[in-house]
């Protein structure tokens, strides 16, 4: 991700301007936001592209490293295996790059999981609903195991050998990293957004029942995204196309079969339930939700209910509270008449939060989004 360039103070952070590590100062100018991998990681030449990766690197100890230590060790070592010390350092990185974004909520953070057969369009439903302002993207921390394992450095190399069996293959080394990810982000107190099929009703009635007991601050939700067969089938061969991967037919017709008894089943361990139908040839539609206490059919087009839960994820400050925080880190410019000047990115979402941050305390501004200008050489260093 791209955002604004800093003039004075170092690399600003991804968070909530209550986030003691956000200290740009004068400007919101702040450099590249892609996300780069500092580790350099060497895949070893005598790589073995037929085993999984948990094979490749494990380790036959329980010793842990990094910044994620604790919570890799209260992991099931009998199911995830271990890995190299090297292989968790660049757990690590890819850990942080997910983790880095969202909002905390100190009272009641949601996590909310998306359930639907692979080619449903779980995805982009929801980045729909994110362009819509029904589910706010930049707010939350957004989980998912493709995110992992497009950045292996051996996932060219797997899809390259069979495309058929790459997922199978990276599959426990980012179920690993979703676990980490997930728990980082609950002990951060973050909304989250855990992106999967969610067909494992007895593994996630789990792991709803142990985020109640060891986060109950936090509401859980399921937006289960459906489509019709052929609309499934067509866009995984679609997906194949695009990325390289296949995903055999057998396994799709198998989640189609399974989630929604999943879903089912885990109705009743969760706070919030909406079906969302994604069919090819139109938009997303808000079929049935279901709250603890009642459901209720819908038209397709009244999002109220999701609004209401997610439309307005973001922290609890207030405008007083903002000015105070903007003010310190303009260096008391806050209440000054004059425009700040801001080169942003519109699709940034970093930029977004203090563009909104900076209205909410009537602070003028005046905005330049670099991704929308023609720029010649020496001008686009500004951005």
């Amino acid at each position: 991700m791209a955002g604004p360039t800093v003039h004075q103070g170092p690399h600003c952070g991804h968070g909530s301007l209550a986030d003691p590590h956000w200290h740009c100062k004068f400007f919101s100018i702040w450099k590249s936001r892609e996300k780069l991998t500092p580790f350099h990681f060497q895949v070893p030449p005598s790589y073995n592209f037929s085993l999984p990766t948990c094979s490749n690197y494990h380790l036959d100890s329980h010793e842990v490293w990094g910044p994620f230590s604790d919570i890799r060790s209260t992991r099931d070592f009998e199911w995830h295996g271990n890995y190299v010390e090297s292989r968790q350092l660049l757990q690590d990185i890819l850990i942080h790059d997910v983790i880095g974004g969202g909002t905390p909520n100190r009272q009641h953070p949601w996590i909310v999981y998306t359930a639907g057969a692979m080619g449903a369009g779980k995805s982009r439903t929801i980045h729909w609903m994110s362009e819509q302002g029904l589910f706010p993207l930049p707010d939350i921390v957004q989980i998912d195991p493709d995110s992992f394992r497009e950045r292996l450095p051996e996932w060219q190399g797997y899809i390259e050998r069979d495309p058929s069996m790459a997922g199978r293959l990276t599959h426990k080394e980012c179920g690993l990293c979703v676990e980490i990810a997930q728990e980082a982000a609950l002990r951060q107190r973050k909304h989250i957004w855990v992106d999967g099929s969610l067909r494992d009703a007895e593994w996630y009635t789990r792991v709803f029942n142990d985020i109640k007991k060891r986060h109950p601050e936090y509401r859980i939700a399921i937006l289960y995204v459906y489509a019709s067969m052929g609309s499934v089938l067509e866009r995984a061969k679609l997906r194949g196309r695009l990325t390289g991967r296949v995903v055999p037919e057998k396994d799709i017709l198998d989640s189609l079969r399974r989630v929604p008894l999943a879903v089912e089943q885990l109705a009743s361990e969760v706070d919030f339930l909406a079906w969302i139908s994604n069919e090819s040839d139109q938009e997303p539609k808000l079929r049935q939700i279901c709250n603890d206490h009642m459901c209720k059919f819908l038209n397709g087009d009244d999002w109220d209910e999701v609004v209401s839960r997610f439309g307005h994820l973001h922290s609890e400050m207030d405008r007083e509270e903002i000015c105070r925080q903007l003010d310190r880190h303009l260096g008391g410019s806050s209440s000054r008449e004059d425009a700040l000047m801001i080169f942003s990115k519109s699709y940034c979402s970093f930029c977004i939060k203090l563009k909104r941050a900076l209205k909410m305390a009537n602070i003028p501004f005046k905005c330049i989004e670099c991704d929308e200008v023609s720029w010649s050489k020496e001008e686009s260093r500004w951005c």
